[in-house]
């Protein structure tokens, strides 16, 4: 990345993190919907691919690190939508603990 190249520019993909909500279904367990937590600007860039076999269907899996500004609260447990894609949060860190951005390690899969 240059070094030149501000942040702003940088944050051009708009995604809606999305926290998971537990209904209970009358039957006495429960459902996960899923509400919109933010909606903010990031970078999505791709890190590794990989492609395996699940119950007979090829599953392909790839994993990206979103970037976006600081967010107060935002857990492993949350998701990130961007269009019609969505991403499974594996990890995520605070550079230099300095709570200006948060680099997200995320995996995307789609059956093919």
């Amino acid at each position: 990345m240059n070094s030149k190249t501000s942040l702003a520019s940088r944050l051009r993909h708009r995604i809606v993190i999305e926290s998971p909500v537990r209904t209970m279904d009358g039957a006495g367990g429960f459902t996960i919907n899923w509400k919109e937590y933010a909606e903010t600007w990031a970078e999505i860039l791709p890190r590794s691919g990989l492609e395996f076999v699940e119950a007979e269907q090829i599953i392909a899996t790839r994993k990206v690190v979103i970037t976006i500004r600081y967010l107060r609260g935002l857990t492993e447990q949350m998701r990130i939508k961007y269009q019609e894609r969505e991403f499974d949060i594996i990890n995520i860190l605070n550079p230099y603990e300095e709570n200006i951005l948060l680099e997200i390690l995320a995996e995307e899969k789609s059956g093919n």
